[in-house]
């Protein structure tokens, strides 16, 4: 450990004002975009809330997330998407019609 008067910065110390040094919120804010993007490649508002018909007629209403919270998302196929409302999970090619509610 670093001893308090030590002018060594400790690993949990982070510079003052440089916002850009803080790789969890750049991360952060890179996979809103990556998920934004995948949103927009598959025509569905992720992480808003929706009401959702599937084309076997089941109806859903709640907040439409990616069914997997991974650490780092690809936008590599945005069509076959594994999709979850309420713990109640389907794939993106089952959705018939989609409306956004927020």
């Amino acid at each position: 450990m670093t001893p308090a008067d030590s002018s060594e910065p400790d690993l949990f110390s982070q510079p003052m004002g440089d916002e850009n040094a803080n790789g969890y919120v750049t991360w952060q804010q890179q996979r809103t975009g990556v998920v934004n993007r995948l949103g927009q490649l598959s025509g569905l508002p992720l992480n808003h809330w929706v009401e959702l018909t599937l084309r076997d007629g089941v109806r859903l209403k709640g907040k439409l997330r990616l069914r997997e919270e991974k650490l780092f998302v690809e936008e590599t196929d945005a069509r076959g998407l594994e999709l979850v409302i309420d713990g109640f999970e389907f794939r993106s090619t089952e959705v018939e019609t989609c409306l956004r509610l927020d």
